[in-house]
C-alpha cells in the first residue's frame, strides 16, 4: 500500500494523536515490512514547502525516521503556459522538482530539520543543472535587496544536497545519470522505474544503471543496498542484481 499526501492542512486533523498530517498512515507494504516512507509532490497547486505551516510535518518525519519521496505534481507550477506537446511533463515537472528544492533550502527548512532524507524523483529533476547557479546566489549575496528577500539557509546549497537528498535513477539519458551519480553520488541514488504508471520495461533503466561506471559492490548500493539499508529491510529481500 502506498500512501501520497497533498498539501498538509493541520487544522483539518482531529486531534494530536493524528499530528501531524497523518503522516503515519503514509507507509510502503513489502513483503508484510512496513517502510516508513511518505510520498509527497514537490507542490501542491502552485505552493511549496517553505513556509512555517509545514514545520510539523517535517518535524514529525525527522523525528520518527520517515524518508520522503518527492514526485512532482501532475500539474506543476506554471503548467497554463504547457499545455502542448507534453511540455507540462518533460519541462514543467523537473523545473517543479527544482524549485522545490531551492525554496527548501534557501527558506532555512533544512537548516531547521538537518536530519530529514528526501528522495527526488527522476534523477533529481532539474536540481542538477543549476546546482551550481544556487551556490552562486549565496556567493552572490542579497545585498541591496529587501530584508524578505534574503535567504536564510546557513550552508552552501551544494551541501544540503549532498547532506539531506537521494536521487532515483528514472530517466531516459546516461549523461544526466552520470551526472547524478556524481552529484549525489552512487550511494544515494536508488533505483527507479516508473514502470506500472509508465508502460517502458524496467529492463532500460537497468541498462542505464548497468553501464555507469561504477564498482560492483557500488552498482549494488544502486539496485537494492542504498533502499535497503534506508528502509530498515533485511539484506536477505535483496534480489538478484542484473549485469
Amino acid at each position: 500500500m502506498l500512501g501520497s499526501g497533498g498539501w498538509p492542512e493541520p487544522a483539518a486533523l482531529p486531534g494530536e494523536a493524528t499530528r501531524p498530517y497523518r503522516v503515519a498512515r503514509f507507509v510502503v507494504d513489502v513483503h508484510q515490512h512496513w517502510l516508513p516512507l511518505q510520498v509527497m509532490e514537490s507542490s501542491w497547486a502552485g505552493r511549496f514547502y517553505d513556509t512555517s505551516e509545514v514545520y510539523p510535518y517535517f518535524e514529525f518525519a525527522e523525528a520518527n525516521g520517515y524518508t520522503i519521496y518527492m514526485h512532482p505534481p501532475q500539474l506543476p507550477y506554471g503548467f497554463e503556459i504547457m499545455n502542448k506537446w507534453r511540455l507540462e511533463e518533460v519541462t514543467g515537472r523537473p523545473g517543479d522538482t527544482a524549485m522545490s528544492v531551492a525554496r527548501m533550502i534557501f527558506s532555512g527548512l533544512l537548516d531547521g530539520f538537518p536530519g530529514i532524507k528526501i528522495v527526488l524523483a527522476h534523477m533529481g529533476g532539474g536540481v542538477i543543472p543549476i546546482l551550481g547557479r544556487l551556490d552562486f546566489a549565496r556567493r552572490l549575496g542579497y545585498h541591496g535587496l529587501p530584508a524578505e528577500m534574503h535567504a536564510r539557509n546557513k550552508l552552501r546549497p551544494s551541501d544540503y544536497i549532498r547532506r539531506n537528498f537521494y536521487a532515483d535513477t528514472m530517466g531516459f539519458n546516461l549523461p544526466m545519470l552520470t551526472a547524478a551519480a556524481t552529484v549525489f553520488g552512487p550511494g544515494r541514488l536508488m533505483f527507479g522505474s516508473d514502470y506500472g504508471p509508465v508502460p517502458i520495461s524496467p529492463a532500460e533503466r537497468i541498462g542505464l544503471v548497468s553501464q555507469l561506471p561504477l564498482t560492483a559492490a557500488e552498482r549494488e548500493n544502486v539496485f537494492w543496498r542504498t533502499a535497503s539499508q534506508q528502509f530498515g529491510l533485511s539484506p536477505g529481500t535483496a534480489p538478484a542484481v542484473p549485469g
